[in-house]
């Protein structure tokens, strides 16, 4: 399970794992804009639109996968999100320390 890879969801959680993956790859894409590689090509590219091509076009089966597994991997989600959320805003953030 990775929020650039796409699992076929149960609907139960569907629109959670949905919202923090768009959230995760709009971050990553701002992050990217701004880094080194990123600023080759992309400087004229919409960090949203950005943000769609990030990942893969295959769809993983979820079979298998528990509750409690979808649980915690929402909550990973939640808490890498708003990482990445804050490192956009203020990227002086020491993360070595």
């Amino acid at each position: 399970m990775n929020p650039l890879n796409k699992v076929i969801v149960p609907e139960k959680y569907q629109k959670e794992v949905d919202q923090y993956e768009k959230l995760i790859k709009e971050q990553l894409a701002h992050i990217y804009k701004k880094s080194k590689e990123g600023t080759k090509e992309s400087t004229e590219i919409d960090p949203i639109e950005l943000a769609r091509e990030l990942g893969t076009n295959d769809t993983f089966s979820g079979t298998g996968i528990t509750d409690e597994t979808w649980e915690t991997y929402i909550t990973f989600m939640k808490v890498l999100g708003k990482t990445l959320k804050n490192f956009v805003q203020d990227p002086e953030i020491e993360i070595t320390k």
